[in-house]
């Protein structure tokens, strides 16, 4: 009995072994454990200046860990609080006392509450941002019964210690003229008595203007008014004194003017004018040249100067502002051009080639006077510029009807290259190429033309026909591509704007591979993130996760296009630019209000935007890569 209960507990404990054997065979090493934390326990609560802590436990094997919760910081009323020199924050923390955004007032608009006058002082009230509030007496003042004049304006002087002071300025009002013996005609204001002579061939030559030729390595176009006939062009390179290129009147393109030009009254010019337009080409890239207009009499205008860009190099800058509106709000409003191509040149490896301004260059575009002031200010001396047209470059005297562009095609210089292939538009659209970068110009007014008075090729569909016609002619020309409007592809920082057709376009420029397209009109810088399939590089989706988008490496962008609108450059100073957009914004990536303008560099592999402002400082960049055209 014993020796059977033997021999069937060692079976029993064969068979055991063996079935543990062919177990560990079959399931193998068992499989690493994943913690699977649970909810946090704060055990140390963060504080506006302290960081704090919480705890995780695996709620499978027990094991924790410890985390760092970041300090709050400080929080802040968004109500402002001021005393008589600074505006800031109260903190509304357990930090009592604490003031965020503390600086000084800054009064940015003003209101004359009360006109001075000779018997008694008035009052302006200056408002700050914040609300604050100062008051300035306007001092009292006399003036002269006599009038004071000069070449253009006639004013009553002031006779009180207000020197500064002049009542009743406006433009001389001249007659229709006196004839004199040796041919020159003396015309008298009907309102102060000055008097002007006119010689034989034309007081002077105006509006002399250089702009860029469809090549503009080898190519320029000059404009200019002329009061008589028999004008003509001579030019030479930067360092000779002789005029050696004469370009006679012959080839001058001039042709009366037939534009309904008026005064600052309203009333039709008194004085006609020739408007001369000569189209260069066979100069030399890369090279500055000196020009004069001369005319009857061994009479000539100012020396100028102009650039060609180069031909084979991507290497330059070029300066791009808008909105100046001359000559509303101040006479000298126009120094602010002067002073952002100046901050722009004082940078490191900065020359700027030439000037794009997207429109709204002047106040009323039928006033003549105001287009002088770009003419008289000796600003257009220096560079090259290429305009386009803007709403109030169509204004009539006294009204906002756009119906007409003749005053910006009697004034501006630019390329008559808008007709491509079979896709025609109105002349007032334009491209050129310089150093390898197409610009593509539109005049959005046209398209209020055509719903007003019908003309053929003024129409958004027109338009985008002739665009894709230029683009195509060009291809292999070109290593980056700017369009140019003067409407806003986005007013709001948070949705496209209707009138400046972005959702018309925006699918274009995805096709085509736009780099930059620049509007104005609003005002307010805004600047978008890359945006390509009307998503920018943070877009996500669950419902759509594949979908195209613009690409950045290394912060730069790789895919998409940059939509910018334009600060103004009308104001009495540049501003201090900082940022209202929110973070997170669909397509607003800054936005910032005032006065200012933009350089751009531009290099073999990459082409950067510079927002600057007062004093010259950088408030905004952004650089896009050379794109592949090749597919």
């Amino acid at each position: 009995m014993k020796k059977a209960l033997k021999w069937l507990l060692l079976s029993i404990l064969v068979v055991s072994l063996m079935f543990c054997v062919s177990c560990n065979q079959e399931s193998g090493p068992e499989p690493e454990h994943v913690h699977t934390w649970g909810s946090p326990v704060v055990t140390k609560a963060p504080t506006c200046t302290e960081k704090g802590s919480q705890t995780l436990t695996c709620t499978v094997c027990g094991e924790t860990k410890a985390e760092e919760i970041p300090a709050t910081g400080h929080s802040y009323s968004t109500q402002w609080d001021y005393d008589d020199s600074y505006h800031w924050h109260d903190s509304t923390c357990e930090h009592a006392g604490l003031k965020g955004s503390f600086e000084p007032h800054t009064w940015d608009s003003s209101q004359i509450i009360k006109p001075s006058s000779c018997e008694e002082e008035g009052l302006i009230r200056y408002t700050c941002k914040c609300g604050a509030t100062r008051d300035k007496a306007i001092p009292k003042h006399t003036f002269a019964t006599a009038w004071t004049s000069d070449a253009d304006y006639h004013w009553h002087a002031a006779t009180c210690v207000h020197t500064d002071q002049v009542s009743d300025k406006a433009e001389h009002a001249w007659n229709s003229g006196a004839s004199q013996s040796d041919g020159s005609v003396i015309f008298t204001c009907t309102v102060c008595k000055a008097k002007k002579t006119v010689t034989p061939g034309g007081r002077d030559v105006r509006m002399v203007t250089a702009g860029p030729g469809e090549d503009s390595s080898r190519e320029a176009v000059i404009s200019w008014h002329s009061s008589s006939t028999g004008s003509y062009l001579e030019y030479t390179d930067a360092d000779g004194n002789d005029f050696v290129h004469v370009v006679a009147n012959a080839e001058c393109n001039e042709v009366l003017s037939t534009a309904d030009w008026r005064d600052t009254s309203g009333k039709a010019l008194t004085e006609a004018h020739y408007r001369c337009k000569v189209y260069l080409d066979d100069l030399t890239p890369g090279s500055t040249y000196k020009y004069r207009i001369r005319y009857a009499g061994d009479g000539c205008s100012e020396t100028a100067e102009f650039k060609t860009a180069d031909a084979d190099t991507t290497y330059f800058q070029f300066m791009w502002m808008s909105d100046l509106h001359t000559p509303k709000g101040g006479d000298t409003y126009i120094n602010r051009v002067a002073e952002l191509i100046d901050y722009a040149e004082a940078k490191d490896g900065v020359d700027v080639d030439f000037v794009l301004f997207t429109g709204d260059m002047v106040n009323k575009g039928q006033i003549y006077r105001h287009w002088q002031y770009w003419s008289d200010s000796g600003l257009m001396n220096d560079y090259t510029y290429a305009f386009v047209c803007g709403n109030h470059d169509y204004y009539g005297w006294n009204d906002k009807v756009r119906t007409i562009n003749d005053f910006y095609k009697e004034v501006c210089a630019y390329p008559a290259n808008n007709e491509e292939g079979s896709a025609f538009v109105l002349d007032s659209n334009y491209w050129f190429i310089w150093n390898r970068v197409l610009f593509v110009c539109i005049d959005n007014f046209t398209q209020e033309s055509e719903a007003l008075s019908p003309l053929p090729g003024s129409s958004l569909s027109a338009q985008q026909a002739w665009f894709k016609a230029v683009v195509k002619a060009n291809e292999g020309n070109y290593d980056y591509l700017i369009f140019c409007q003067h409407l806003p592809f986005f007013n709001t920082d948070t949705k496209p704007c209707d009138y400046g057709n972005y959702s018309s376009w925006y699918k274009i420029f995805d096709e085509y591979k736009v780099d930059f397209a620049l509007s104005s009109d609003e005002h307010h810088y805004r600047r978008t993130y890359a945006l390509y399939n009307n998503k920018n590089p943070n877009y996500s989706s669950a419902a759509n996760p594949d979908a195209e988008k613009a690409e950045m490496i290394d912060g730069k962008v790789s895919k998409g296009t940059v939509y910018v609108t334009s600060n103004q450059t009308e104001g009495s100073s540049l501003s201090t630019l900082k940022n209202e957009a929110s973070e997170g914004l669909k397509y607003i990536e800054y936005s910032a209000g005032g006065q200012g303008g933009v350089y751009f560099t531009v290099t073999p592999t990459e082409m950067t935007l510079h927002q600057i402002g007062s004093g010259g400082r950088e408030f905004d960049t952004i650089t896009v890569l050379k794109k592949d055209r090749s597919k």
